[in-house]
């Protein structure tokens, strides 16, 4: 069964950063995930939002 998560705060970026973690952290591969995807769909429309991850990826992937 599927399962919900509720995120809260007054914060949008943190919003953003809460939905998108899956994609701003990488993932390792192993012999029995050789291509590890995050385990959740992340659909956004194009606008100030996409944009808004689109911006914060290269600041999260600096901080590893």
């Amino acid at each position: 069964m599927a399962e919900i998560t509720l995120v809260t705060a007054t914060d949008p970026r943190r919003l953003l950063e809460a939905a998108a973690d899956g994609f701003l952290s990488p993932l390792r591969a192993s012999p029995d995930d050789p291509f590890p995807t995050p385990p959740y769909l992340l659909a956004l429309r194009q606008g100030g939002i996409r944009e808004n991850l689109v911006a914060l990826t290269p600041q999260q992937t600096s901080l590893l």
